[in-house]
């Protein structure tokens, strides 16, 4: 690679040194052959390690189904962003909360209809408090009752001393 005295620079530490590296990736950079070779690969190997077990429990479970799993994983690659994790849900707190419930009704729900939840995916449950939440304004209402009633607690004149070094 090379760099100019114009190429951007960022800090990294190094075995706890202080060291100044280039960032020359920047968006609407060109890739190079051997940078597509290293995004491609980090493409399926991070598809792989994100589907392994879905795909290993329907297998074992014999329910394995090629089509059905290809269209799922097109589907989770169309929204694909290198660097974003998924699956940690809203950072908004009612956003978040709301989801909280809406899960706790449907994991209620799925008990109720005599399944087991270690039986249904967390894809499966994460949609459906989804719908529960499209479907139900009042589930947002309580999560953001909920909110603003935690926001009002608090510990008083708690004395730490006792764990405080």
């Amino acid at each position: 690679m090379q760099f100019s005295k114009e190429t951007p620079t960022g800090s990294v530490i190094i075995q706890s040194k202080n060291f100044d590296i280039p960032r020359p990736f920047n968006e609407g950079y060109v890739c190079t052959a051997s940078d597509a070779s290293v995004l491609n690969q980090t493409l399926a190997e991070n598809t792989r390690n994100n589907w392994a077990d879905r795909v290993k429990k329907e297998v074992e479970a014999e329910t394995f189904n090629q089509a059905k799993m290809q269209a799922e994983i097109d589907e989770y690659l169309e929204g694909y962003e290198f660097g974003v994790r998924r699956g940690r849900g809203p950072s908004d707190p009612v956003e978040r909360e709301a989801l909280n419930i809406a899960k706790e009704i449907v994991k209620k729900a799925i008990r109720e209809k005599g399944f087991k939840l270690g039986d249904i995916e967390t894809e499966d449950i994460n949609r459906l408090a989804e719908q529960v939440i499209a479907d139900s304004p009042d589930v947002t209402k309580e999560a953001k009752r909920r909110v603003e009633q935690r926001s009002k607690l608090t510990a008083g004149e708690l004395d730490l001393s006792s764990v405080a070094a």
